[in-house]
């Protein structure tokens, strides 16, 4: 009996067969395919079964669906916050190296300003000092 019943089933290639045994990952991680095969499932069971393991593998995969939009939102925003760290980095450290104050103003207007991508930078200091003080007036 065994041997008509499998008579009568579609012959599949027997290379086919070899390489599905050896290598069932294949198949489970290929999402078409799955499907296909659950909908062949359901057909085969016939019009008067439910078959509410599609229905929540249906849910499921909306599920991982948006967890993994979700993941890439998250490492995206990840790799701009750590760019955006190590720009101010550099920038600080750049700002660091000037050992006189007049330099340290031109390198704020030119490279610290390209390192930050930024058009100006404005720099404003509150003192008690006099306007008239020369040292006040060289700064502009």
């Amino acid at each position: 009996k065994t041997e008509a019943l499998m008579s009568s089933k579609h012959e599949m290639d027997p290379s086919l067969r070899e390489s599905i045994i050896a290598q069932p990952d294949v198949i489970l991680e290929d999402q078409d395919l799955m499907r296909a095969l659950i909908s062949a499932n359901e057909r085969a069971m016939g019009d008067n079964i439910v078959d509410l393991r599609g229905v929540a593998m249906k849910r499921l995969e909306a599920r991982l669906d948006r967890l993994e939009d979700t993941h890439r939102s998250v490492i995206a925003a990840a790799y701009e916050n750590l760019a955006g760290t190590n720009q101010v980095h550099r920038a600080v450290l750049r700002m660091l190296d000037p050992v006189e104050f007049e330099s340290f103003l031109m390198d704020l207007g030119g490279e610290v300003a390209s390192i930050l991508r930024v058009d100006t930078i404005r720099l404003v200091l509150e003192t008690v000092q006099d306007e008239n003080d020369p040292a006040v007036k060289k700064t502009g």
